[in-house]
């Protein structure tokens, strides 16, 4: 739990931080990402086109958050004793934009 509540605490400043460098992505509040399932279809289909499909897929199952209302963020997984990175996305709510886009290698 406590883990879970500084995780929440890290994108929240993540969020902010971004918002403060990028001002104009304060758009409104007319929601477009409602749900987890159209997240995450936008989402597979940045990150499939990206760092491909095969390698997208091998993370499920995905975490996915919604933050501060607005913002959705998405990461995938590795099973237990697996080497390597997971993605990792945050997407405007309202305007399906990414905010970040990385992979951990």
């Amino acid at each position: 739990m406590r883990s879970e509540m500084l995780y929440y605490r890290y994108l929240d400043v993540e969020i902010s931080t971004i918002l403060q460098e990028s001002p104009e992505l304060n758009i409104g509040s007319e929601l477009i990402l409602k749900d987890s399932t159209t997240v995450v279809a936008v989402a597979e289909a940045i990150l499939f086109n990206k760092y491909g499909k095969k390698t997208i897929e091998k993370q499920k199952p995905y975490k996915i958050l919604k933050v501060k209302e607005y913002y959705w963020v998405i990461e995938g997984s590795l099973p237990k004793n697996t080497k390597g990175g997971v993605f990792f996305i945050i997407l405007d709510a309202r305007n399906s934009k990414v905010l970040k886009l990385k992979h951990g290698k």
